[in-house]
């Protein structure tokens, strides 16, 4: 089973660097041409059959643009696969000061929430084929600790860079079996022909009423 490490598109919070844990946010203009070019790199794919996403705004509207293109999933949206929670640091700058002892959610907390998604998931995989494939769209710390809890679990290592918005790690794996077969990472190609679309539109929250940036994106 290939399952799809995705992180949710560009949002406003993003463009502003400040931290956005569980703080919501919507995408900007750039992030949903950012969901769109991900959503064409599964539309040809018929094995894409759940899609498990977090339940903060910025990745439901990443999965809303998916489901667009890719009609036939299934959408499980879960609190488990959302961002870490940065306490006090909640929509300051990244340069603010570190957090302070205690203050927001431990590595702890993180790991037992994505173990129990991670347990939810297996019971549901009973239901599915073993060439089905799985997208999971969450966000970067959220990502990080899945993936190690994956690693120990199936007794592999690779090095994992941090996902830019609507990247993805992918995985094939067999679950019944605890065997890892290859990973592809960081997956980013699809965003290359987005490059050259200005910054500014990535601190205007999305407008569906616009449409000039999808005319200039498709020029």
């Amino acid at each position: 089973m290939k399952l799809y490490l995705i992180r949710h598109a560009e949002s406003t919070d993003n463009c502003r660097h400040i931290y956005a844990g569980v703080r919501d946010s919507h995408l900007t203009e750039r992030g949903i041409l950012q969901a769109k070019a991900l959503a064409m790199q599964f539309v040809d794919d018929q094995s894409v059959r759940r899609v498990y996403c977090s339940t903060l705004t910025r990745a439901l509207q990443t999965v809303s643009v998916l489901t667009q293109i890719c009609s036939e999933v299934d959408v499980i949206p879960t609190e488990l696969l959302n961002e870490k929670d940065f306490g006090s640091l909640e929509g300051k700058s990244f340069s603010a000061k570190s957090l302070t002892e205690n203050d927001g959610e431990s590595e702890s907390s993180i790991h037992n929430r994505l173990i129990n998604f991670l347990s939810d998931l297996c019971s549901d995989l009973t239901t599915m084929a073993d060439t089905d494939s799985v997208l999971i769209v969450s966000h970067g710390v959220a990502i990080n600790q899945l993936l190690l809890i994956l690693q120990r679990r199936f007794r592999f290592h690779q090095d994992w860079p941090m996902l830019g918005n609507a990247m993805f790690h992918m995985i094939t794996l067999d679950f019944s079996q605890d065997r890892f077969f290859h990973a592809v990472v960081r997956e980013h190609h699809h965003l290359v022909h987005l490059a050259n679309v200005s910054r500014i539109s990535g601190l205007v929250k999305y407008d569906p009423k616009q449409t000039r940036l999808d005319n200039f994106s498709a020029k």
